[in-house]
Parts: C-alpha cells; sequence; structure tokens
C-alpha cells in the first residue's frame, strides 16, 4: 500500500533533480560538498537558529544530539524497530534499558 505517491512528486520536480545531481556529479564532492551547507544554512534559517547540523542517519543523529557516555543508560519502549535505538548507546559505553509503561 502506497502511503504517500512519490513518484507523482518526483515527477513534479524531476528537471530541478536531474539537475542537481548532475552538479554534484560534476564537481565529485559527494560527502559535506556545497550542498550540504546549503541545506544546513536554510534549515536553520527554517527553524530559526544559527546552526543546522545535517547527518548520515538517525543513529549519527541520537549519538550527537543524546551525548551518551559510558555509564548512561537510554531507557525506551521495547514496541519499536530494536534497530532504530540499539546499537547507540553501545557505541558510546552505554546501555539500553527497555521499559514500559504498565498498569499501575
Amino acid at each position: 500500500m502506497d502511503f504517500v505517491d512519490l513518484k507523482t512528486q518526483q515527477n513534479k520536480i524531476k528537471a530541478a533533480l536531474d539537475g542537481n545531481i548532475q552538479k554534484v556529479l560534476a564537481h565529485g564532492n559527494y560527502i559535506m560538498g556545497p550542498e550540504v551547507k546549503e541545506l544546513e544554512k536554510a534549515l536553520g534559517a527554517y527553524v530559526g537558529v544559527q546552526h543546522a547540523i545535517s547527518c548520515a542517519s538517525g543513529t549519527d543523529a541520537l549519538l550527537m544530539a543524546l551525548n551518551i557516555g559510558r555509564g548512561d543508560a537510554v531507557f525506551t519502549t521495547p514496541f519499536t524497530f530494536t534497530a532504530r535505538l540499539g546499537p547507540c548507546p553501545g557505541l558510546c559505553g552505554g546501555a539500553v534499558a527497555y521499559a514500559s509503561a504498565g498498569k499501575p
């Protein structure tokens, strides 16, 4: 079941997408190229902050945002995709603790 028609959305901006892909291929800066700086500047302006930092994955975002260290525990629900949070604390010496809000 398609919840969002990505094909139709992409077709509406196909010329711009293709042009930007070709621009990146031409300069070859696939990581931290000028487009990333443009995105971060636009995101910062959009949310009203001086700096916005993009990252490669949700795991990277959690590692940066949570500042997890040795001896820390991250409490979360067991009703989630475990790969979403599981490796993050372990990469920094912390641990995941799955908690359930049972009946009082």
